[in-house]
């Protein structure tokens, strides 16, 4: 199921950068015609967004280019007959790259790029939560200042609402989630397969499309709820944390059980096969070109249905 996963992964990510924002920029849109945010905690977070892609996808990229291919052709004719040493000429040629699995370069280098990567992640991540829960954490309030300059915006004096549950109850609720979702993740794993031969469904399409989408639907129903209330900065933040925490804590994580689990011989006989941080070319310039559209929607500090459909 490794390309299941990583077209999901792939799916999260872009329907977190781009189908979020956007449906909750239509719905805020619709009702209060223009939308405004504080444009400099978009940045910090498109910044942050940024990085977490640019060191997740790092091996990705560095095994594009020193990868292992082949040149394969589907005939090759010499130019003189019955001569050995004679050259080639072939048609329909190109270049197809070979199992990793296998690859020396992918067992000798890339695998360890791999791991140093999911190592600095984590960290990046708690840098960014220090950041926006501590030391900033105004620039992300609801903007106070003349709607009409968005530059304007004024650090709030007021602070969040009384919390309805206390941290006892909140993680209580939390891990019982976790543990039902889990339970049910592992259902969907074993009914994939019978599902996806029935309905005549690719893995790879599924991947990118209901494994990535159905699972995040809370998130967003939130975002486009949150926009309707006139509250844009918590609808993106939501698309924008949920990116980033894919890139900085779900794949670390992935490539981190895989090789533990690996290492004591409870998945494959052979140890260098973990879960990979190796992507297709396709998906890299996807997930770019995604950021590129979301920094540039975001630099204005405002919003409206047109940015929302585009």
């Amino acid at each position: 199921f490794q390309s299941l996963v990583l077209n999901s992964i792939i799916g999260s990510i872009l329907g977190s950068m781009l189908l979020m924002p956007g449906i909750s920029m239509v719905f805020g849109g619709i009702k209060h015609k223009e939308q405004y945010f504080n444009k400099h905690a978009a940045g910090v977070s498109s910044v942050l967004l940024l990085i977490s892609i640019i060191g997740a996808f790092a091996p990705s990229f560095f095994y594009q280019f020193h990868g292992n291919y082949s040149l394969n052709c589907q005939e090759c004719i010499p130019f003189i007959a019955n001569s050995s040493s004679s050259p080639l000429s072939c048609i329909g040629c190109n270049y197809v790259e070979k199992n990793y699995w296998d690859d020396e370069i992918y067992l000798n280098r890339v695998r360890y790029l791999m791991y140093a990567c999911c190592g600095l992640l984590p960290i990046a991540y708690g840098v960014g939560l220090l950041f926006t829960l501590r030391t900033h954490n105004y620039l992300y309030e609801k903007p106070v200042g003349d709607p009409s300059d968005p530059d304007s915006f004024e650090k709030p004096n007021h602070g969040h609402g009384t919390a309805e549950w206390g941290k006892v109850t909140s993680f209580i609720v939390l891990l019982l989630s976790t543990t039902l979702f889990a339970l049910v993740a592992e259902s969907m794993v074993k009914a994939m397969d019978p599902a996806l031969d029935t309905l005549n469904i690719h893995k790879d399409f599924a991947g990118v499309t209901v494994v990535a989408v159905i699972p995040n639907i809370s998130e967003y129903i939130n975002a486009a709820g949150f926009a309707l209330q006139n509250n844009i900065v918590l609808s993106l933040e939501i698309g924008n944390v949920a990116a980033i925490q894919i890139a900085l804590l779900q794949m670390p994580a992935l490539v981190a059980i895989t090789s533990i689990l690996n290492k004591i011989g409870w998945i494959y006989t052979d140890h260098t096969r973990v879960f990979a941080l190796i992507f297709e070319n396709m998906h890299l310039y996807t997930v770019l070109f995604s950021i590129l559209v979301l920094n540039y929607i975001l630099i204005n500090g405002r919003s409206n249905y047109f940015d929302g459909s585009s």
